[in-house]
Parts: structure tokens; sequence; C-alpha cells
């Protein structure tokens, strides 16, 4: 449970610790928290936050190849005390206090964010599922889509280093999100690359738009191209 809330996505059987007293040396329990370097998204360098699906589909190193698997064998979901555990607000703060820039602190708070809502949900008896978190994500795009398909849009935005654009760019996703768009990872849709290709000398608005691949399910989808981290 815990490895799931901070997302922890190594998990394989050398990570396991037992608590034991320091007198007597006698056995306590299991550790609940042991070797947790990866997790709470550090090597992530993306700071739109992921949807829920998103976030069950992290590959992990465990006994199954999604957290939602490993959730189904858990047999106490109450065994986290979760009004014991910070905010994501604190989160948050915690990382920025530590050095962490506010967008990617803000990141990490969303995410976790996201995972006590579904640990809540555990806990209440609910079956955390990659497979429905997917068909509900696919039952909006459908519900979206039967508005209306609207024509693919390309948004450049331009300006000098540090002049704020990642931030004005994150400000029009979550414009877009609430609009009912559904994030999608920019890695399987277009590159920097390939937007170079297809342009002459400078970006060619049109151009790239007009070269950008249809690929099902995506019409109603919201996504970000940036030069800064090679995507």
């Amino acid at each position: 449970m815990t490895d799931f809330i901070i997302s922890n996505t190594d998990e394989h059987l050398m990570n396991f610790g037992v608590l034991r007293d320091a007198d007597t040396m006698q056995f306590i329990g299991p550790a609940p928290i042991f070797d947790s370097g990866n997790s709470m998204f550090f090597k992530d360098d993306w700071t739109i936050p992921y949807s829920r699906a998103g976030l069950l589909e992290r590959p992990i190193t465990s006994f199954y190849k999604t957290e939602d698997k490993i959730l189904a064998k858990v047999r106490d979901r109450k065994v986290v005390k979760l009004d014991l555990l910070p905010s994501p607000a604190e989160v948050k703060d915690f990382y920025m206090r530590a050095g962490i820039p506010e967008q990617k602190a803000g990141f990490i708070g969303r995410n976790y964010e996201t995972k006590l809502q579904m640990a809540r949900e555990f806990q209440q008896g609910k079956t955390i599922s990659l497979y429905q978190e997917k068909q509900a994500e696919k039952q909006k795009r459908a519900a979206a889509a039967g508005k209306g398909n609207a024509s693919q849009k390309f948004i450049m935005l331009c300006g000098l280093p540090a002049s704020g654009k990642t931030k004005k760019a994150e400000q029009l996703m979550l414009g877009c999100q609430r609009a009912g768009k559904i994030y999608q990872g920019v890695e399987s849709l277009f590159t920097v690359s390939d937007a170079i290709r297809a342009s002459s000398f400078i970006l060619d608005k049109k151009q790239v738009t007009y070269s950008l691949p249809k690929a099902p399910g995506y019409e109603q989808s919201v996504t970000i191209i940036s030069a800064n981290n090679n995507k």
C-alpha cells in the first residue's frame, strides 16, 4: 500500500526489509517502507500530471508489471492510515524546501493526490483496475467526440529562456483538460525532429499541423511538444 501511494517502481524480491527490536533482536514484522528510492517520479522530466490510467500503467519491477495487479493481492486494505499521511500541498512544499523546482514539485504533488484518491477508493472497497480506468477514459473521449470533432490546432509559444513559455503551455493544457480533452503522452504522436523535417527553414505551422499523424482514439486529445525535453 505504501509503495502504491508513493509510486515506487522498484519492488523486486531484494527490496524487502524487516523490523526488529534493537535490544532483543526479536522480529517485529515487515518494514512498511524499504529501499523506496525509485519513487515519487524522481526520474520524470514532465510537468503535466498523469491520468489515473497513466499512473497505473507505469512499468514496475515486481511480481507483476502493473500496480493494480499487486493491489489485488492486498489482504488488509486498511493497513495504511490515510488520515496520517501528508496532504498534497504539504508534499509539494516539502520538495520545494528541498530545492526541487516549483513545477516539478507541483507535478509530484498532483500525482500523489491522485494516488491518495485511488487509495481511499480502494479502502472503501473499489477495485482499482488499469483496464477499467482505460475504459473510463475511452468513454470520456467518446462522449467528447459526440459533441462534434474540432479540427486539429497547433499553438506555438516562442520567447526568451525563462520567459514563462512552459507555464503558459501548462495553463493552456489545463484549460483544454477542463474542457474535456484527454491528455496523451507526446512520445507516440510527434517529435521535434519530425516537426523539423516537416518544415523548410523555420517551423511551418501549417505544414507541421498537416503532418501530424491521425492516430485512432486521439481526436479529443491534447499534448505538448517541447524542444526542452527532446519531445
